[in-house]
């Protein structure tokens, strides 16, 4: 059997610095707290090496896409040197998680789900053109991806232009 690594998602809290981690490592449950020093787990996954590396890349590309769509919106979501911001909310986090998790285990599935996260920085895969041509798995994983890249915050921060109310 190959090595297995634990793939986990955890809350970090260092210098007054709040943030997600996605990440692996190759010891056992019990050494994670030490080895990251976490505030709370919220996943546990056991996965080969390589599948660890990918779903890790996979989950940090779909999320800052997420962040970067957020701030070009004017939402202020602000990025740390480390991790994936705080001001994302825990249920965000998890799904983008279990939904490239689970996209891994079909190989299917995740070379298409790659493809079109990849593609929709590109081109909104809302637009009519687009959604037109995907069919069958494809379709579904683009569905699946455009509902969870929808998340906005509740308020703009950086609004470029404030629209005071005539009376």
């Amino acid at each position: 059997m190959g090595q297995v690594e634990l793939l986990f998602l955890v809350s970090v809290e260092k210098a007054d610095q709040c943030y997600w981690k996605v990440g692996s490592v190759t010891t056992d449950c019990l050494d994670l707290n030490r080895k990251i020093n976490y505030v709370e787990c919220y996943r546990k996954d056991l996965v080969g090496i390589t599948a660890a590396l990918e779903i890790i890349e996979a989950i940090n590309y779909h999320l800052y896409n997420i962040i970067e769509e957020c701030n070009n919106e004017g939402f202020e979501i602000d990025i740390p040197k480390v991790g994936i911001s705080y001001q994302l909310p825990l249920y965000l986090v998890e799904e983008v998680y279990d939904f490239w998790l689970e996209a891994y285990k079909t190989p299917i599935v995740w070379t298409k789900s790659k493809g079109l996260i990849k593609s929709r920085y590109r081109k909104s895969l809302n637009n009519t053109i687009v959604t037109l041509g995907l069919r069958g798995i494809s379709k579904l994983c683009a569905l699946k991806i455009n509902t969870l890249s929808s998340f906005r915050p509740n308020y703009k921060v950086n609004s470029k232009k404030q629209v005071i109310p005539m009376w």
